[in-house]
């Protein structure tokens, strides 16, 4: 049994009448104020004739259980985007609700987008943050959510149409129609098939931005291999007179934290403990302090270069400090009295360590310079040469030598360019047939480019290449395949420079992710 309302129709006559009095003044109605009364109007009608049926029970009852299966519905599709991957969000039933009436608030702003995406996730995005979620997992979960649930309604209509045109197959009377409107309905077809179309592409632009910033959750933190290290130190004749220490960022504790390995001792030491991820550690020119980066939020992928500031570690003491935020990718001067490091991706900056001032060296986007679309990547200072090796990205790519005049020579394509200690030449990473990549080494000069090293055996896709500050070590990393720099399961090598490429020895035994090692040796 239905449950019965009763209405009092001339007052919700009288009501519409009214207000369609007040909104249209003296008849001179814009046209928002028209729909708006159009709207008043209709709504009054139809209460009206819903009552006069005796229906309107049910239709409040029907309208009411449409929007709890649309929000239960869209709650199970947002605790299943979220589930395992997202600890920092919500499930929260009255939460969730609030996130998603807000997203559809933004969607109903007027604005110019395509099929709501944008404010869709806007209005999401600022419920969730409110809630105390982290900006980057919002703006993903909500981007999901949206995309899912615009799959889910096409496809129950994409369903619908097909059900219903199998019902009328038969009915003579409606294909005699259709033909007269076949023109039309071509036309609709087509229409269809552009925003199908148009809504794919965006899509893919969507999933291209994404996975260009990385993952939003930290890999695994694998686990350690059981080889002893002391069979690899006392077999190896690598380690022959070899004293210093190797520094480098992995995960095996959880998030990424710096660790220092002892050498020739091959002793492990964990050197933070901070629940942010930490990568792109750089030993001081006097081996007493090592910059590196820090994420402004617990998890950052390494493909996002802004949500990064730049600390300083006393390997004395074991005190960090910040030194500048919204930097990345810091690095040294000589003489250790500066340091450089990159801002919101297109500024190359050089920092005072003693006055604190800063000084933008290069910045894309200047007159006469790179289009401020083009990134920075892991730029390297020779004052030497009075020049930036660096690596292009964005609106353009390849790996290019910015002189003192900001001219450009490019080397070619590739990654991490960097100088050699002397400057005597630059080395980098390049596509190579066995395993992927291999490193290549530059004349500054002529830059003709040689293929310098590339390690035999499994673990032959090489990266994160760091010449040691006696000039006569490489410490790099190297995986069996993997590619993504913060995930894959690279280990770390040293290999002596210039003698066989297979003459390396093995730094790491652990199926986490290993990066960005960089070295220091003693002067004996």
């Amino acid at each position: 049994m239905w449950p019965s309302f009763a209405f009092p129709l001339s007052n919700l006559q009288r009501v519409s009448e009214r207000l369609s009095e007040i909104f249209s003044g003296n008849g001179k109605e814009n046209g928002k104020i028209e729909r708006l009364v159009k709207l008043l109007r209709d709504t009054s009608l139809s209460l009206q004739h819903a009552a006069r049926r005796g229906i309107i029970g049910r239709v409040l009852v029907l309208s009411l259980g449409v929007r709890i299966a649309k929000y239960a519905g869209l709650y199970l599709l947002f605790c299943g985007v979220v589930s395992g991957s997202f600890s920092d969000i919500t499930k929260d039933i009255v939460d969730v609700v609030i996130a998603l009436i807000s997203a559809e608030a933004g969607a109903g702003l007027p604005l110019p987008t395509f099929m709501s995406f944008g404010t869709y996730e806007a209005g999401g995005t600022l419920a969730l943050v409110a809630l105390g979620a982290s900006k980057a997992s919002s703006i993903v979960v909500m981007l999901a959510v949206h995309i899912w649930s615009q799959c889910i309604d096409y496809a129950f209509g994409i369903g619908a149409t097909i059900l219903f045109t199998l019902s009328v197959i038969n009915q003579e009377h409606i294909f005699n129609k259709a033909k007269k409107d076949s023109i039309r309905h071509w036309k609709m077809l087509f229409s269809a098939l552009f925003i199908l179309f148009a809504g794919g592409f965006f899509l893919g632009v969507q999933l291209w931005k994404m996975h260009k910033t990385g993952w939003v959750h930290p890999p695994s933190p694998g686990k350690a291999i059981s080889i002893p290290s002391t069979i690899e130190r006392t077999t190896n004749p690598v380690f022959d007179n070899l004293h210093g220490f190797v520094i480098w960022s992995s995960n095996r504790f959880g998030n990424h934290d710096l660790v220092m390995l002892t050498l020739p001792e091959l002793e492990l030491t964990r050197l933070t403990t901070d629940p942010h991820t930490e990568y792109f550690p750089r030993i001081s020119p006097n081996g007493g302090k090592v910059l590196f980066c820090r994420s402004q939020e617990p998890w950052v992928s390494q493909r996002n270069k802004f949500a990064w500031d730049t600390w300083l570690l006393d390997l004395k003491t074991g005190t960090t400090r910040l030194l500048a935020e919204n930097a990345n990718t810091p690095t040294w001067s000589p003489d250790g009295e500066k340091i450089y490091f990159v801002r919101q991706a297109n500024q190359f900056v050089e920092y005072t360590l003693a006055n604190q001032k800063e000084i933008v060296v290069f910045e894309t986007g200047e007159k006469h310079s790179l289009n401020a679309s083009i990134q920075l990547e892991t730029p390297a200072r020779s004052d030497t040469k009075q020049a930036l090796a660096v690596t292009l990205r964005g609106g353009a790519r390849g790996t290019f030598i910015i002189n003192k005049d900001k001219s450009l020579q490019q080397v070619g394509r590739g990654c991490q360019l960097n100088w050699s200690p002397d400057s005597s030449f630059l080395y980098l990473v390049d596509h190579q047939k066995a395993g992927g990549n291999a490193f290549f080494r530059v004349n500054p000069e002529t830059l003709e480019k040689k293929l310098w090293f590339d390690a035999p055996g499994a673990f032959s896709h090489e990266y994160f290449p760091k010449i040691s500050n006696t000039g006569d070590m490489l410490v790099f990393g190297a995986s069996t395949g993997g590619h993504e720099h913060d995930r894959a399961d690279y280990e770390i090598f040293l290999w002596p420079i210039g003698s066989p490429m297979g003459n390396i020895a093995r730094l790491s035994f652990h199926t986490g992710n290993d990066n960005w090692p960089d070295i220091y040796l003693y002067s004996l």
